[in-house]
């Protein structure tokens, strides 16, 4: 069966280089990309629950300082632990590239405008509103 991820970005000024690369190398891998840009971190998790995508990576440093960056991966189940994280170093650090007969693709899509829509439901729904009455 065919592997989608989707890829997502903060704003810091190396997000969308990392994207760039990140994507580029999944492509490269046969696996097919939903691309969401400029992205949330909990959107890009909802990703694996709306879009069905088998995980996400997101770009992002979190709270630390502007000027580093990194990477969070999810899968439906959730973000990913240090065994899971080691295990991704390592095959990094061993340089194995992953060879496959046939490229994936790349999908834009806008989630985050979808997402916003959600959470404002939610919360209008909370509140006893309709979005209508804001």
């Amino acid at each position: 069966a065919e592997m989608n991820v989707a890829v997502g970005h903060d704003s810091r000024i190396t997000g969308k280089k990392i994207a760039k690369k990140v994507k580029e190398a999944l492509i490269n891998a046969g696996v097919s990309v939903i691309d969401c840009g400029l992205a949330s971190t909990p959107a890009m998790f909802m990703t694996t629950v709306d879009l069905k995508a088998d995980a996400a990576i997101q770009i992002t440093a979190s709270h630390h300082p502007f000027d580093r960056n990194g990477l969070k991966f999810f899968t439906p189940e959730g973000g990913l632990d240090s065994s899971d994280i080691t295990e991704i170093v390592k095959l990094a650090d061993n340089g194995e590239e992953i060879i496959c007969n046939r490229a994936g693709v790349t999908m834009l899509y806008d989630y985050m405008s979808k997402y916003a829509a959600r959470l404002r439901k939610m919360i209008c729904d909370a509140a006893g509103k309709s979005e209508e009455e804001k």
